[in-house]
């Protein structure tokens, strides 16, 4: 407003000096010239007129009108029309109440804007939850179930499929045994123990028991469910308490229902391809002490113990071992002798699915790989997964599932005992002051203090 005065003024020979207008002009006429702007800012705007109604279209009474970015707003009447002013065609008028999704639209050229709010939720409670032997919309369930998507967990980098659920579901707990490569979670429900897991109708197992070599002494369900490839499945419903008592006795600790993806009739065939790569690291881990560190513990102790240090090393070595130049009195980090850094984890997967008024299909090939911190652990795994269907007569519905796998896990040592323990141990259980090989020569191990936490027997050129 103050810049459209003086561009006024200016033109009619009154100029602002300071604070003051000179010529002063007549106070009617700044009065007259004040309305006049004032008058014209309002003509300016738009105004906007609509009626806001629900899904049947009945009028919504009180509906929140605002401008966004702005302090000015309006409510519908009892008939839900509303009239609003917009300063300029790119103004975006926001419309608010409570139990609907919140609307904004552009006014551009328009003058009447007509709004039909969408209920909030309505997607997600006629969302259809696999329950026991059937399926009911999720609006419907009574009972303690939670539901997971595909969505909700292709984008972990989880190799196992169990892992991928950790801290996803509620009631649900999470436990790994350890970092080995292609290792899963052991989940459980309400911490009752080993849930009953059914995969596309098909029961396992609870035992997940194993040998000293690792191997399944039962068909496992958990193993089943971490042995599918994870852009394969298609939700996983999990049964609590009361939930479950359909399956009987061996659903006392729930039931973790797992449906795997499929064709649906009359879809076009699509294409779908997916993969990633990426480094892991230990996000902690305590770094043991050097060699000279070591030493002045060692001799700190024995004077704490009233014994001489000098009997244990002179000053002369504790002074080479805290330099650690000389040979003979280097440091060994076994921490870098055992940790790598940076491992690399990739996995790539490539589906088709589609289907005509009598059949659908779902095929898949994927493959995941995954290096450990620790050298020589290695998993690998191949995946393939089809359902098949098809429609022979009305009633009548034929299909197939195939999945299968190729898996290959490298260990070091005796798989399931402690030959992944052990190197990890040896981090902090090894002397700083001792080498792994014998006169520093891969072709030996040294007899250390303890040969069996020494990490060089765990390497594939010695098992």
């Amino acid at each position: 407003m103050h810049r459209k005065l003086l561009k006024v003024f200016h033109g009619i020979g009154i100029q602002a000096k300071g604070i003051r207008w000179y010529p002063e002009p007549k106070l009617k006429f700044l009065l007259a010239m004040m309305a006049l702007f004032t008058s014209a800012n309002a003509f300016s705007q738009i105004m906007i007129s609509g009626k806001v109604t629900d899904d049947e279209n009945k009028p919504l009474v009180s509906v929140t009108v605002t401008l966004k970015g702005g302090n000015s707003g309006t409510q519908t009447d009892a008939n839900g029309n509303y009239t609003i002013n917009a300063p300029t065609p790119s103004s975006i008028l926001i419309f608010r109440y409570i139990g609907f999704k919140n609307q904004e639209f552009t006014v551009n050229d328009r003058k009447v804007i007509n709004v039909r709010m969408v209920a909030a939720g309505g997607e997600d409670l006629d969302e259809v939850v696999v329950v026991a032997y059937g399926t009911q919309k999720k609006a419907t369930v009574s009972g303690a179930i939670s539901t997971l998507q595909a969505s909700d967990i292709v984008r972990s980098p989880s190799v196992a499929a169990t892992s991928a659920l950790a801290g996803k579901i509620p009631g649900v707990t999470a436990r790994t045994t350890d970092a080995r490569p292609g290792n899963g979670a052991n989940l459980q429900i309400r911490n009752l123990g080993n849930p009953l897991y059914v995969i596309d109708g098909v029961a396992y197992s609870t035992s997940n028991g194993s040998d000293g070599f690792g191997f399944n002494t039962g068909i496992s369900g958990v193993n089943a469910f971490n042995q599918l490839g994870i852009d394969d499945i298609e939700s996983i419903t999990v049964l609590k308490d009361a939930s479950a008592s359909i399956y009987g006795l061996a659903a006392g600790n729930g039931v973790v229902l797992v449906t795997t993806k499929k064709g649906r009739r009359g879809d076009k065939p699509s294409f779908g391809l997916s993969s990633y790569y990426g480094f892991q690291n230990f996000s902690r881990y305590p770094y043991p002490g050097n060699a000279g560190q070591y030493v002045r513990g060692r001799l700190e102790s024995e004077q704490n113990l009233g014994r001489n240090p000098a009997d244990l090393y002179s000053p002369q070595e504790l002074a080479k071992w805290e330099a650690g130049t000389e040979p003979g009195y280097q440091n060994n980090d076994y921490y870098a002798f055992i940790v790598r850094d940076n491992v690399p984890q990739q996995f790539i997967t490539a589906n088709a699915s589609g289907g005509s008024d009598k059949s659908t299909y779902y095929l898949s090939l994927g493959h995941i790989n995954q290096e450990a911190a620790l050298k020589d652990f290695n998993f690998n795994r191949t995946n393939l997964q089809a359902n098949i269907s098809s429609t022979v007569l009305k009633g009548f519905t034929v299909g197939a599932q195939i999945s299968g796998r190729i898996e290959n896990r490298h260990n070091v040592g005796v798989p399931g005992l402690d030959d992944y323990f052990n190197p990890l141990l040896s981090i902090g259980s090894m002397w700083p002051t001792e080498t792994a090989y014998a006169n520093n020569n891969p072709l030996y191990i040294n007899q250390t203090h303890n040969v069996n936490v020494n990490p060089a027997t765990y390497s594939k050129d010695i098992t």
